[in-house]
């Protein structure tokens, strides 16, 4: 299975622990946002692809109206024939996956996605582009085994090494594909594991790397998701986990990003509901909404 079709339906298994009560303000909070044209905004501005996927994630996962999809995919109008950049590839190409998995039929530019991921794949860099490469080929329906990308992609890992530059996000994206391909042994992913566990903060939260003290939704969100991909979640104080997800709600509907974030957004709503749709789908213990 695909990785962003397990997280799907990972996210799917928890829905069933909350009520339709507790839903309901983050899809109107969700809807909020949609400007004219069908597209979605962040917290500022007007339509953007990428606050847009994430509108997606949360309407096509919470919401059994396809009236506001069918809104979004007719959105795909008013785009650029071609991505911009890896981020817009791999934002359109999900928009049109998970509306798919809905029934509603879109064109957010297959093709010219399909061409720019064969160009971007063989010039990405660093730990995280190579990731967005591979949930990119996972979604066009290829794979990516060859060792460069193992090279660029677990840079001295499996070593042990490398950690002390260590970012939450990319770590995880490492288990992730690592894990996704074979490419790391049982004991390698324990260390990776054991690294994130460590990065749990005094808050519940997980934080994005060493020097800071508190943790952050993106974060948490990311670390859980992979220890619950590499079948690792118990290694995580898992209950402190929720309590952090709870205290970053705002409002009636809506996630910020951190403790001290006054605002919520898309992003981080889809990251607030998506771990405590990890940890309720796991855990019989936890109370989804206490």
């Amino acid at each position: 299975m695909r990785f962003l079709d397990w997280l799907d339906d990972r996210l799917r298994r928890g829905e069933g622990r909350f009520s339709a009560e507790f839903w309901r303000p983050h899809v109107s909070f969700a809807l909020s946002f949609e400007c004219p044209g069908g597209g979605f905004r962040g917290r500022r501005g007007g339509a953007d692809i990428y606050y847009t996927d994430f509108a997606v994630r949360l309407l096509s996962w919470l919401s059994p109206d396809d009236a506001v999809l069918r809104r979004i995919a007719a959105h795909a109008a008013s785009l650029p024939a071609e991505p911009r950049n890896l981020t817009e590839c791999f934002n359109r190409l999900n928009i049109q996956r998970l509306l798919l998995r809905r029934g509603v039929e879109a064109d957010f530019g297959w093709e010219a996605c399909r061409s720019y991921w064969e160009k971007a794949k063989a010039m990405c860099d660093g730990p995280y582009q190579p990731f967005l490469c591979w949930l990119c080929g996972q979604t066009l329906g290829f794979g990516i085994q060859d060792s460069k990308f193992k090279m660029k992609s677990l840079p001295e890992w499996s070593e042990g090494k490398g950690y002390e530059r260590g970012l939450t996000s990319l770590v995880a994206a490492g288990l992730v594909m690592g894990g996704g391909n074979g490419w790391l042994s049982m004991e390698e992913m324990g260390r990776q594991t054991a690294w994130l566990r460590k990065m749990q903060a005094a808050d519940g939260g997980v934080r994005a790397h060493p020097d800071v003290a508190c943790g952050d939704l993106l974060s948490t969100f990311n670390g859980l998701t992979a220890a619950a991909y590499a079948g690792r979640m118990a290694e995580f104080d898992l209950p402190a986990m929720a309590r952090f997800a709870r205290c970053v709600l705002r409002g009636s509907g809506g996630f910020a990003g951190s403790a001290d974030d006054p605002e919520a957004d898309l992003e981080f709503t889809y990251y607030g509901l998506g771990t405590l749709a990890l940890l309720a789908g796991d855990d019989k213990r936890l109370k989804a909404e206490s």
